[in-house]
């Protein structure tokens, strides 16, 4: 294989596996992305329990307390 022809190959594989990083990289940002948004919905999921155990434990004011 001529030099020239092995160096334009070269260029093609190293083009190649630039766009492969590229597109892992854009995964990987969508990827966290979407972690983001479910720990931030589970920290709202888990402050809105917290609230309805609260609200189960308090006394009802109703309640005969002899």
């Amino acid at each position: 294989m001529a030099p020239a022809a092995r160096v334009s190959e070269l260029q093609v594989e190293r083009e190649t596996e630039r766009q492969g990083y590229e597109g892992l990289q854009k995964k990987l940002k969508e990827v966290f992305s979407e972690r983001s948004g479910i720990l931030q919905q589970l920290s709202k999921t888990s402050k809105e329990l917290d609230s309805i155990k609260g609200n189960l434990q308090m006394p009802n004011p109703f309640s005969f307390q002899g």
